[in-house]
């Protein structure tokens, strides 16, 4: 029988091949999941047997050898080990507990890629069945050198000059502590600005985390979804690390429009056709003036104010009925925009197109009377 030494070397490339099979796939999450208290799971009759492997590096590979004990006078003989991981691969010697006495089982497993609490079962089933499986559970804490909490900020924002702020943290897990860490943006409008932090006393990490303050500055963008990202370098000794914040912004108008496309479709030259729309208005507002929003909102077409009529019904602080009344005077093709001017013009302008389609008349009214008399006969 190979060495211990040697066996872990062969079993690590064993994990390793598994890995990188078709269909394989290692788990992990980007936060911390509530590990239960492993040694109050273990069972007097030794059916679960838990090894912890404690704080170890991503993809790094591990083993323990687990000792599994006949008490009986009978030969236990292995059925088959179901591991539920491609990451763990087992191996014994012989497939027989012989009575009386033990077999080592050897694990190997390999760490996901990304911060989590990882918590592994393979289970080992006997011929006899009498007796019951033996779950051997590994337990692990994967860290990298450094943590970045949140990696990614979604933020939404209605003040056309507001300036948001969240704070980013860095929380060090590596072996000598990280001597600097610092935060650079190439986007305009983010900024941050680091500042050292106490340590959580909740943390587990062993030296306290860095912090940085997020600073997104809405004033001078358009209106829609703007995308950046911060780049996060640390230094331990001679030795640095690097990772990205994800930052998305998405500048909204604090009043919506549904629908926001005014399509008549075909409608009738000298008669009236009206489309009544849904307003949503985001409640208090900041909107430095002495008007509230719905006070302010005004509505300018480049259509003919004969051509065409607007009405802002207001129905409660956050909700209103926006009525558009148009009425063609020729049989051309009717294609303007609606746009409505928010906060006294301090907030970016809503634009609503609309189209209409003239409805033609293929008869002069001579001809009409002409047909009319027609049909009297």
């Amino acid at each position: 029988m190979p060495d211990f030494k040697t066996r872990a070397l062969c079993l690590s490339g064993v994990v390793f091949a598994l890995l990188f099979l078709p269909g394989c796939s290692v788990k992990s999450v980007s936060k911390v999941e509530v590990v239960p208290d492993t040694k109050a799971e273990i069972l007097n009759d030794g059916r679960l047997l838990v090894h912890d492997f404690g704080i170890i590096r991503p993809r790094s590979e591990q083993s323990h050898v687990f000792t599994l004990s006949n008490s009986t006078d009978t030969d236990w003989k292995i059925s088959k080990i179901v591991e539920n991981c491609s990451c763990t691969v087992a191996q014994t010697s012989t497939d027989v507990v012989p009575a009386g006495d033990s077999l080592a089982v050897e694990l190997a497993y390999r760490a996901g890629s990304e911060f989590s609490n990882d918590k592994r079962d393979t289970i080992v089933h006997f011929e006899q069945e009498d007796v019951s499986p033996i779950t051997l559970r590994v337990e692990s804490k994967i860290r990298p050198q450094i943590v970045v909490q949140p990696v990614n900020f979604s933020i939404a924002a209605y003040e056309p000059d507001k300036k948001i702020q969240k704070t980013v943290v860095v929380h060090d897990w590596s072996d000598a502590g990280l001597k600097t860490v610092h935060f650079c943006s190439d986007d305009s409008w983010i900024s941050i600005l680091t500042a050292r932090q106490d340590r959580d006393t909740e943390s587990e990490a062993p030296f306290p985390p860095w912090a940085g303050v997020l600073t997104v500055d809405v004033k001078g963008l358009q209106a829609g979804k703007h995308s950046g990202r911060i780049e996060v370098t640390a230094r331990e000794k001679d030795l640095e690390y690097s990772t990205y914040v994800n930052v998305t912004l998405d500048i909204l108008s604090p009043v919506r429009v549904v629908p926001s496309n005014l399509f008549f479709g075909e409608i009738v030259p000298d008669e009236t056709t009206t489309i009544r729309c849904t307003m949503l208005v985001v409640p208090d507002n900041a909107s430095d003036t002495d008007k509230s929003l719905w006070e302010s909102l005004v509505i300018v077409s480049d259509l003919s104010s004969e051509t065409l009529k607007t009405e802002i019904i207001k129905e409660t602080e956050t909700r209103g009925t926006l009525v558009i009344s148009l009425m063609p005077h020729t049989s051309d093709r009717l294609q303007g925009n609606v746009t409505i001017s928010i906060g006294e013009g301090r907030y970016h302008d809503l634009l609503l197109p609309v189209i209409a389609y003239v409805k033609r008349e293929s008869l002069t009214s001579q001809e009409r009377k002409e047909n009319d008399g027609e049909n009297v006969e």
